[in-house]
């Protein structure tokens, strides 16, 4: 912002200094009348120590008011103005011009103090004042694009039990086994956004679309001991298995819109509450297969047990956080942000089991073929937590045309409650009648990494 002067060709108050106050700046305000009188031929001669001095406070009364007015500061441009006018007044009054200049000179001294506290206030954040990139003559908005990558976490999706069978008389129980689970790749991701800086209050506009596909893989050999399937169905895992594997893939995509507003908190530290909504799509496939089961009949090379469960998941809610931004210098900076997402939404699950069933009955022993299928409809609200914690770089170019920042951050979201896949465990018994029951696993999902984000704004 550009500062107009209504007195001549007096200076503006970014071009002010403080040398502008001494006693002998007298020449540039045509409303200051000068003591003078003519020597050989007219040219005018300044007469009268005294004389001085009161020009130079004049003159920096009018200054002081300039550049109060330009702090939109009226009550004390009012009150500073009346105290340097009493002084003034005082200084007439003054019967020892000695004792007048000393004066002048000590309350001069005192306006410089002043007004390069002002100076420094003017330059200094306000509290509480938009603390978010100014753009000179821009169109308010700014574009994000980040590349994420991340891994997964999931519990709930322990898939074997891995043990050694010992023998108790005529019967066999395992004992002191390991619980095998997929373990999901690091994979990368993206996000992409567009902003716009509202002219409301300092208030922003951003929208965007994050995007992260990953899988996981597993396979276990029994090595001399057994493995007990925990996704078959029961009755075709009541015998161990030599082999096993998992493939999972989980697909995740959210959409984001937010409305906050960045303001400083402190001088170095700055504070953006948002508020907006979520809508998610977390998308699960686990596939589980067990190979060669062990009967009493001995190795049965052939027999394997197919496990297909899906775990789909679409919700839309309200989501509010606060992101901060602590200033090192430099353009440097420190980010810790939080979220939270309250959404509600539909699970659609579905359950598929084929493999052979192995029966004992009647005095000999049967491989039956077996196929089940389970379907199940939720409605559910489910959490959702953000946290990211990084550094970041700002920088303004082009005569503050453009802004560019450049982040690094370590970014964790949990999906609490995610895992809603179910197994069906039947209960053999000698009767005709056997009962079963479905499990969910009820388990959560996180999403963990490194995000490398750049914003423009121009």
């Amino acid at each position: 912002m550009k500062f107009h002067s209504t007195r001549g060709s007096c200076k503006t108050p970014r071009q002010w200094k403080i040398e502008d106050f001494e006693p002998h700046c007298v020449g540039h305000c045509q409303s200051v009348s000068l003591p003078v009188r003519r020597v050989d031929g007219g040219l005018p001669e300044r007469v009268g120590e005294e004389a001085r001095m009161r020009v130079g406070f004049e003159r920096a009364i009018l200054r002081v008011e300039e550049f109060c007015n330009w702090l939109t500061l009226p009550g004390f441009t009012s009150g500073l103005a009346l105290g340097l006018t009493l002084g003034l007044s005082a200084l007439h009054a003054q019967d020892d011009q000695g004792s007048s200049v000393q004066t002048l000179q000590q309350q001069i001294n005192d306006l410089k103090k002043q007004v390069a506290g002002l100076q420094k206030k003017k330059n200094a954040p306000q509290y509480l004042s938009s603390a978010r990139p100014q753009i000179d003559g821009g169109c308010n908005l700014f574009v994000t694009a980040d590349f994420l990558y991340w891994t997964a976490q999931e519990n709930g999706l322990d898939y074997l039990f891995k043990t050694s069978l010992v023998a108790f008389g005529s019967l066999t129980s395992p004992v002191h086994g390991d619980v095998d689970s997929p373990h999901f790749e690091w994979d990368p991701g993206f996000r992409i956004g567009l902003g716009w800086n509202m002219g409301h209050d300092a208030w922003d506009l951003y929208f965007d679309w994050t995007r992260f596909h990953t899988n996981a893989k597993e396979k276990s050999h029994a090595d001399n001991k057994v493995l007990y399937a925990n996704f078959a169905d029961t009755l075709a895992a009541i015998n161990p298995f030599e082999k096993a594997s998992a493939h999972t893939h989980v697909n995740v995509d959210w959409l984001d819109l937010e409305l906050g507003k960045a303001f400083y908190a402190t001088r170095y530290l700055t504070l953006r509450p948002h508020v907006g909504l979520r809508n998610a799509w977390v998308d699960q496939d686990f596939r589980f297969r067990y190979k060669n089961q062990i009967t009493p009949l001995g190795l049965s090379a052939g027999v394997k047990d197919k496990v297909r469960v899906k775990n789909d998941f679409w919700g839309l809610g309200i989501r509010t956080g606060l992101d901060t931004q602590w200033e090192l210098g430099a353009g440097f900076s420190i980010l810790g942000d939080f979220a939270l997402a309250l959404l509600y939404g539909d699970f659609d699950l579905h359950r598929r089991f084929k493999g052979p069933a192995i029966v004992t009955a009647g005095g000999g022993t049967f491989i039956v073929p077996l196929e089940s299928h389970q379907d199940k409809d939720l409605n559910l609200a489910r959490f959702i937590a953000d946290f990211d914690l990084g550094v970041q770089w700002d920088y303004m170019f082009a005569h503050d045309r453009f802004h560019v920042s450049l982040s690094a951050a370590w970014e964790q979201h949990m999906f609490f409650g995610q895992n809603q896949i179910f197994n069906f465990y039947d209960t053999p018994s000698s009767s005709s009648t056997a009962h079963g029951k479905l499990v969910s696993s009820n388990g959560d999902l996180t999403l963990q990494g490194l995000t490398i984000s750049a914003r423009f704004d121009f």
